[in-house]
């Protein structure tokens, strides 16, 4: 007979949803798409603290190369009446943005960059590019910081043992 797999909430499974839950109601008072605050969120949300905030970093490096890169294209308004050289101008811009996250030591902002510049170019009937990709960026933002305060706030990391050296662990191996 098969066994059922045990139902097991962890911690990260509820900070998760918290911080969605979070976004979801702050939505609700603040303008802005919810939605890519709380992806953001959900992908800020890591392990521990200190992966948190370096998924954090590079999602908030990547939408802001990724933001001025896709900005920076739309409003150039490259072959909009051409789509096969549009396509391949999309194609090389994303080839660049590359070249520059790895030129600036950010390889972790380029999956992200890559998707924002995509969102943004990609975008139909946009009134102004620049205002669009800033958007996106405090969106971004404002999921990561909820991710961030919600995995600092519940069950924050424990700080790590100081080292006492080798006499202190002696010590300790002693004691009754």
């Amino acid at each position: 007979m098969n066994k059922l797999p045990e139902l097991h909430v962890g911690m990260r499974n509820i900070k998760t949803a918290l911080s969605i839950l979070i976004c979801l109601l702050l939505y609700q008072f603040v303008p802005g798409n919810v939605s890519y605050a709380c992806i953001a969120a959900l992908i800020a949300m890591q392990s521990t603290l200190e992966e948190s905030l370096e998924q954090g970093r590079n999602r908030i490096v990547g939408t802001v190369i990724g933001g001025i890169f896709g900005a920076a294209f739309a409003s150039l308004n490259i072959a909009s009446n051409m789509p096969l050289l549009r396509i391949f101008s999309i194609s090389i811009g994303v080839t660049i943005l590359i070249l520059v996250c790895n030129l600036i030591g950010k390889r972790g902002a380029i999956v992200m960059g890559c998707v924002t510049y995509l969102v943004i170019v990609l975008a139909t009937q946009q009134e102004n590019f620049w205002i669009y990709a800033l958007q996106r960026v405090v969106d971004n933002t404002i999921g990561i910081l909820v991710a961030v305060a919600v995995n600092l706030t519940i069950r924050p990391p424990k700080p790590p043992e100081e080292d006492f050296g080798d006499e202190a662990e002696e010590a300790h191996k002693t004691d009754p």
